[in-house]
């Protein structure tokens, strides 16, 4: 009796180890999921392989091998959404020939691949924010419902932010599990909605709604006084402007965001004295050699490298600036 409690006893340690493994732990045609410690992988990650979108079931296959990966490629379409797009690449020989190939480090790497993302939380949202959706302004409890449905997005237009639906190739390349929708409307109503930059006090202001966010010091150019009137003056531009795209590389400066200066109304000022407006302008970060000196650049704002990768947190494209006297 006591020998056959002994062999059961054994026989449940024995199965719960092999249980508690991480590895492929269900299948059936349309679910199969990775149980891993402390991770959970998220099923619903959509990857595309070869032209065509596959669920976990259909790409973990290839993970499994340990002779395939999956890459994070920018969504050139839909850069406002937050989102890009996962793609499953075959390894070449010499990629193979520098991983471990086995089964717990194939689990491990499928882990880290396909880990399942802490949730961002609404609670800190702004929920005062309009959003206008064919030109009517929304409040909060009526955006909410159309943005959860995954079908939308939220962009930037004229200074004021706007629902845009999506159809077609950008919204099948859009993940819309539930995780990913939250994610990307948090971070879509987190971000500023107005810069305002006072050149006597050497500040730079990020806004949303109304609310000072954030207070940046900032160096101007090398003849900070007045507006900009032609190329070449070390002037910073004054007047309202917009950030129309951004630089993940610029120079040995870190990060650049490009103002939409020269507009309409400085080319016509710089026609008529007969000089070009100049452009270029940027508010990009500081190299080394330049953090401690005053108003060293061509026109540009720097800021701290810092403090430039805050605002490219809360940055989004269009944004309106304010560059005043």
């Amino acid at each position: 009796m006591k020998s056959a409690f002994l062999i059961l006893l054994v026989s449940l340690a024995f199965l719960r180890f092999f249980a508690e493994r991480p590895g492929i732990v269900g299948t059936n045609p349309t679910v199969s999921y990775f149980k891993t410690y402390p991770l959970a992988i998220d099923t619903n990650q959509i990857v595309w392989f070869e032209g065509k979108p596959l669920r976990y079931y259909q790409y973990i296959k290839h993970l499994k091998t340990g002779k395939y990966t999956i890459i994070t490629k920018l969504d050139i379409n839909n850069r406002d959404a937050g989102e890009d797009v996962k793609e499953l690449i075959k390894l070449t020989d010499r990629q193979l020939g520098h991983l471990k190939m086995d089964s717990a480090s194939i689990r491990k790497r499928i882990a880290d691949l396909l880990f399942k993302p802490s949730m961002m939380s609404f609670s800190q949202l702004d929920t005062n924010i309009t959003i206008y959706h064919n030109n009517i302004p929304l409040r909060y409890y009526q955006y909410m419902p159309i943005l959860l449905t995954g079908k939308y997005l939220v962009q930037m237009d004229s200074g004021r932010r706007s629902i845009i639906e999506l159809s077609g190739p950008t919204l099948q390349y859009l993940n819309k599990d539930s995780i990913s929708i939250n994610n990307m409307i948090v971070n879509w109503l987190s971000r500023a909605d107005r810069i305002v930059v006072e050149k006597a006090k050497r500040r730079l202001y990020i806004e949303r709604n109304g609310k000072r966010l954030f207070d940046f010091p900032i160096q101007l150019g090398k003849a900070p006084v007045g507006h900009k009137l032609k190329e070449g003056d070390g002037r910073t531009p004054e007047g309202i402007y917009y950030l129309d795209y951004n630089v993940n590389s610029y120079a040995s400066y870190h990060l650049g965001f490009h103002i939409s200066y020269p507009n309409a109304d400085d080319i016509a000022r710089s026609s008529k004295q007969g000089v070009k407006p100049g452009g270029d302008v940027m508010i990009h970060g500081t190299s080394a050699a330049r953090a401690k000196l005053k108003d060293w650049t061509n026109g540009c704002i720097a800021l701290s490298n810092a403090h430039i990768d805050t605002l490219m947190k809360y940055y989004h494209r269009t944004i309106p600036i304010e560059i005043r006297k």
